[in-house]
């Protein structure tokens, strides 16, 4: 099972079932949706981004990569203020999550049929 997420380069260890990210993964990901939210509502944005608002939600997205992977991750994972590529990245390691759970209850399932 694949445990390291790449990214632009850079590589971060990454397992969906060690004890502490099962407990940070859900509780971060809800707090940058809630933070993203908060942001477009707060300033009226209504789905459109500006340059200004690209700008803040990137630094919220930082801030998730940052908190999952490590300090300083999203400095290496990005060069720029794009926020496709994050929402992008974020997409990637939640899917990888997903396939580390998916390999685990394959295997529990194996071992129930034996």
């Amino acid at each position: 099972m694949n445990k390291i997420f790449k990214w632009n380069g850079a590589e971060f260890k990454f397992s969906a079932l060690d004890a502490d990210m099962i407990e940070r993964f859900g509780i971060i990901k809800q707090k940058t949706f809630k933070e993203l939210i908060e942001y477009e509502e707060k300033h009226g944005i209504g789905g459109i981004l500006n340059a200004e608002a690209v700008r803040a939600e990137c630094k919220i997205l930082d801030k998730t990569f940052n908190e999952i992977l490590g300090e300083g991750a999203a400095e290496k994972m990005f060069s720029d203020a794009d926020i496709h590529e994050r929402v992008a990245a974020f997409n990637k390691l939640s899917r990888m999550r997903e396939m580390q759970v998916e390999s685990y209850n394959k295997l529990v399932q194996s071992l129930e049929g034996e």
